[in-house]
């Protein structure tokens, strides 16, 4: 879980979600074996301070639930 401390824009955390996402991204290899490691991201912008951590939680799951149907490396 990743917070990030006064964004409201969304082209601010879409930049830098892309920057986790491609910052995991790895092929490990070892002799004839390799392995890519990848990861997708889910998110919300908390902009109603009414929210809790729980509803935040499962807004930012379900997203990331949707990127993991977009494909790989999303968000």
């Amino acid at each position: 879980m990743v917070f990030f401390k006064n964004c409201e824009d969304n082209k601010i955390a879409k930049t830098k979600l892309s920057d986790i996402v491609k910052s995991i991204e790895h092929t490990y290899s070892e002799g004839k074996k390799s392995m890519n490691v990848r990861c997708s991201a889910g998110a919300t912008i908390a902009t109603n301070t009414n929210c809790s951590l729980d509803e935040l939680f499962k807004i930012a799951d379900e997203n990331l639930y949707e990127s993991k149907r977009a494909g790989k490396n999303t968000f």
